[in-house]
């Protein structure tokens, strides 16, 4: 439910950010499957460090498809975010290193 909730969350953003024309019927489908599996996760996850690890995996998942849709690279490029009035240094490892740690919970 956590991985087809942030798949879900990447293909809906990245439509929204998307230059190309998607037509909306595409975008409001996969805001209910969205929707549809945050109520899945609030009824089905009790054990902590799964539920932390899969939405560790899904964070990775959805910037992937994030990306993909909206600039056609699978990767951001590393540099420098400018977020809630703070710069955040950006390095590709960060990606890469969301994946491990969430499937070392999972382990």
């Amino acid at each position: 439910m956590i991985i087809i909730y942030w798949l879900a969350r990447g293909i809906t953003e990245g439509i929204k950010w998307s230059e190309k024309p998607f037509t909306a019927s595409y975008y409001h489908i996969w805001r209910l499957i969205e929707v549809l599996a945050i109520i899945g996760m609030v009824l089905l996850y009790k054990d902590f460090w799964n539920f932390i690890g899969l939405n560790l995996i899904g964070i990775f998942v959805y910037e992937r498809i994030l990306m993909k849709i909206a600039s056609d690279k699978w990767f951001k490029k590393a540099g420098t975010i400018f977020d809630i009035g703070i710069k955040i240094p950006r390095y590709a490892i960060q990606d890469w290193l969301i994946l491990i740690v969430g499937i070392g919970l999972i382990i």
